[in-house]
């Protein structure tokens, strides 16, 4: 992808979402790159600014139930990585681009689909129905008679 700049007259957005290099009003694709940092950063910790990873993960560790804590540590990870990488002051340290972002969380759902199928075939009990034994559920009907009458 080629790096286009675009100079501006007027400033938009607010001060915390704004990358470093609009200073110079210069906007580059990695320009919105920097504010979906932000605004992952906040979405993690609720706050805004720069959080260390390990600080955002001990934070997450006592919100999660034990037994996929750590798939969901690891997913909050990459999720801290990629904002604190969008938040980098130099441009050029920032992600490639959102389909690079989207690949990482690909990823990382894949692994938690990966790691939840070795858990189900090694350790937990199965339970298996005989053919034609299930059936879907049936709709309730709640009208006319929803008080009985005496």
């Amino acid at each position: 992808m080629k790096s286009k700049v675009a100079l501006s007259q007027q400033k938009y957005g607010e001060r915390g979402y704004l990358a470093p290099e609009f200073s110079n009003r210069e906007v580059t694709y990695r320009f919105d790159l920097y504010s979906l940092g932000v605004i992952i950063i906040e979405i993690l910790t609720g706050k805004r600014g720069y959080e260390d990873v390990e600080n955002i993960l001990e934070s997450w560790s006592y919100r999660l139930d034990k037994s996929e804590r750590d798939i969901q540590l690891e997913q909050v990870r990459v999720c801290a990585e990629i904002g604190i990488e969008c938040i980098e002051s130099n441009p050029a340290k920032r992600p490639v681009s959102v389909q690079h972002i989207i690949t990482r969380l690909d990823e990382t759902r894949s692994m938690d689909s990966s790691i939840e199928a070795a858990v189900t075939r090694s350790s937990r009990p199965q339970v298996m129905l005989a053919p034609g034994t299930w059936r879907p559920p049936t709709t309730l009907h709640l009208g006319a008679f929803l008080y009985p009458s005496f």
